[in-house]
């Protein structure tokens, strides 16, 4: 088994050496390279691991986001005959221990995946999609060995490199940089590939990040790295609803409404933000 951790990175250089530190314990034992699909330019790390042929920094373009740089580090794993590739970023903390249990529990028509501790303190265990509105419910479940979910995100996704050549990469072009990890879990889905949630000590999200201030009034509408990008909105619908009538008019409708509650919300706090400024 040889296997590719794939790291998209962008101006984190201590989060980053943190993990390609733990990624090296974690797999000293095993064939293994670290990708790292870097947008920065690293040059301090890239000199501390120049003589660590298993770690390998990809220089992406700053344009890329984080699907188009994912790709690219899973072409290289390809050509490198990995057999799994472990799609991770580059602000988490994972426990250790992590890549044993993943080639223990292994098959090949499964991605696998372990709970997540958010920013608020709840553990995240994927979700579920229910109801005729095809909503994401959280699973709530915490006891369990290991439990068959719909969706997670893609922080921490071991794949045999087998579902990539089976059914493609991630979409960069109409998903950029949001919805990808989970438009590819339901298209691997669709495809008979399973998603497992194993049992294990979580990961540690990273903080979340403040939206209100990194994009305008109106780029939130187009920017390649919104989580309101319409386009991505529409593309990512039309694929949960499986035509723009089901979206718009049907099953749809909840997912449409939640999206306007949301650039709403967006737009307050960007005017909340000014408000506050401004009196200061």
């Amino acid at each position: 088994m040889k296997i590719s951790i794939i790291i998209p990175s962008f101006q984190r250089e201590l989060e980053l050496d943190n993990n390609i530190f733990f990624w090296q314990n974690e797999l000293e034992d095993y064939d293994h390279h670290i990708l790292v699909a870097n947008a920065s330019n690293y040059e301090t790390l890239k000199t501390k691991y120049s003589s660590n042929y298993r770690v390998i920094f990809l220089n992406v373009s700053e344009k890329c986001w984080w699907s188009e740089s994912v790709n690219c580090a899973i072409k290289k794993a390809l050509d490198l005959d990995s057999s799994h590739i472990l799609v991770t970023n580059d602000d988490m903390i994972y426990p250790s221990g992590l890549i044993e249990l993943f080639i223990n529990k292994y098959t090949h028509d499964e991605i696998l995946t372990i709970p997540q501790l958010q920013n608020d303190g709840i553990i995240y265990n994927g979700s579920y999609i229910k109801g005729f509105f095809k909503d994401f419910i959280p699973n709530k479940n915490d006891f369990f060995d290991s439990a068959i979910i719909d969706s997670t995100n893609g922080s921490c996704l071991f794949i045999p490199t087998r579902i990539f050549e089976n059914i493609g990469f991630f979409n960069y072009l109409d998903l950029p940089h949001y919805f990808s990890d989970i438009e590819f879990i339901l298209r691997a889905r669709n495809n008979g590939y399973k998603l497992r949630l194993l049992n294990f000590k979580p990961i540690i999200q990273g903080p979340p990040t403040e939206f209100y201030k990194r994009f305008s009034y109106f780029n939130i509408f187009f920017h390649k790295g919104s989580p309101l990008n319409t386009r991505a909105v529409i593309f990512f619908g039309h694929k949960l609803y499986n035509n723009h009538f089901n979206l718009f008019l049907g099953m749809g409708l909840k997912y449409i409404l939640n999206y306007l509650v949301n650039i709403l919300k967006f737009q307050f706090k960007k005017l909340k933000n000014i408000i506050i400024i401004r009196n200061d």
